[in-house]
């Protein structure tokens, strides 16, 4: 059976930081309710919209077009499937469906 280490999926995960005296440690993300960290592939998929985003429904060229299609389809729910587990994920806000 294969096992998976989360840790391998989520963005940030081995990020050092400088404390008190310089010391350089991994940092420990202990408010994961409010700011919980991206997955990889989420972060992949937002790197590749980031290159076609533009002005969501207010603007004629390409780009736009493809942005505000792009939002458009967000607004359905959104199925990421993490083997041997489904998550389902249903954006509440347009801020959130744009950064999925």
């Amino acid at each position: 059976m294969n096992s998976i280490n989360l840790k391998d999926l989520v963005v940030g995960v081995d990020q050092t930081v400088t404390i008190a005296g310089g010391w350089e440690v991994v940092y420990a993300n202990l408010d994961n309710a409010a700011s919980t960290p991206a997955l990889k592939m989420v972060k992949k998929e937002a790197d590749l919209l980031l290159n076609w985003y533009a002005s969501i429904h207010r603007g004629a060229g390409y780009k736009s077009q493809v942005a505000s299609e792009w939002y458009e389809q967000s607004r359905d729910e959104i199925m990421v499937s993490l083997m041997p587990i489904e998550i389902i994920i249903v954006p509440y806000s347009p801020a959130i469906r744009l950064m999925l």
